[in-house]
């Protein structure tokens, strides 16, 4: 086993992903990468910066 798997995608998504992909980084598997790890920083950045007034429970 070469460590990779297949998931199906729509042929129009994979052709936006993969012109989105030489854009940002060298491989595919590296661009999704960095995208959960952006994803998961701005899950935790919201939610420990949060205004004060969204803080409050009223």
């Amino acid at each position: 086993m070469d460590g990779f798997k297949a998931i199906r995608l729509r042929i129009r998504t994979i052709e936006r992903y993969k012109g989105f992909s030489k854009k940002m980084t060298k491989s595919y598997s590296e661009t999704l990468e960095v995208i959960m790890d952006f994803r998961a920083y701005l899950r935790y950045y919201i939610s420990d910066h949060r205004p004060l007034w969204m803080q409050l429970d009223l």
